[in-house]
């Protein structure tokens, strides 16, 4: 199964929101793992994050909020 199939689980099911919970952040970690030993760029990964939101139907303002959390890094730990 390839790492874009498994975004939705770094999201919260109903907020929609980037790895605030602890088994959202590990998905988080796992996720930026998995497309980095494809290959995957930083850059990419959060365009594929991105269009996820976008085919979720969440608002421009929902996105951008989440974007400043995947481009933290600090999101994808969970005991810090």
């Amino acid at each position: 199964m390839s790492w874009r199939n498994k975004i939705g689980t770094c999201f919260g099911m109903v907020d929609k929101k980037f790895a605030l919970h602890p088994s959202d952040a590990k998905s988080a970690a796992l996720l930026l793992n998995e497309a980095s030993q494809e290959g995957v760029g930083f850059e990419e990964f959060c365009n594929e994050l991105k269009n996820w939101m976008i085919n979720q139907e969440c608002t421009a303002e929902h996105i951008n909020e989440q974007m400043i959390r995947i481009e933290d890094l600090s999101s994808y730990f969970q005991y810090d």
